[in-house]
């Protein structure tokens, strides 16, 4: 009797898949580059206005116009008045992580990101701020990418495999 078997090594794609994730889990070269996309996409969403999914900004209300223009800010560039917000814009890595952070000492940097539906104007009637997204956020909780988001901060990476992987 004939005795037919097949064996599978897979010790060498084992071998290679433990280098690539070895080598690429500290490249701080992607995390660096990821950082900076993130920063111009973000810094992105201020000059066109719109959303990370591409929905233009809500524009400003009569009476958030007539105020600027009182204050001497008759700028119609939105969440851009003195520029503090988009200043803030911070982008920073390591060797395992892209960070990016916004917002530090402003206290109305969340309600632009989420808007304000309860927002009384000056204490008086009701004055609700929509949301104005900057961030690939749709909640507090967790990031939300545009599909062309995802595909540009993934370019970092899989160059990291494919060079780790030679």
């Amino acid at each position: 009797m004939t005795t037919l078997s097949a064996i599978v090594d897979d010790s060498e794609m084992l071998a290679t898949f433990a280098k690539v994730l070895a080598e690429t889990a500290g490249s701080p070269e992607s995390y660096s580059k990821i950082a900076e996309l993130l920063h111009d996409r973000i810094r992105g969403t201020f000059r066109e206005m719109t959303d990370p999914w591409g929905q233009p900004w809500p524009p400003h209300s009569p009476v958030t116009l007539a105020a600027r223009e009182r204050a001497g800010e008759a700028s119609v560039q939105m969440l851009i008045s003195k520029g503090a917000m988009y200043a803030s814009i911070k982008a920073s890595s390591t060797p395992q992580q892209a960070v990016i952070e916004a917002g530090e000492g402003i206290e109305y940097f969340n309600v632009h990101q989420f808007g304000n539906p309860d927002n009384k104007a000056w204490g008086r009637g009701s004055a609700p701020i929509p949301a104005r997204p900057m961030f690939p956020m749709r909640d507090e909780r967790e990031a939300a990418f545009p599909a062309d988001w995802l595909e540009e901060v993934m370019i970092p990476l899989r160059e990291a495999i494919q060079e780790a992987a030679q």
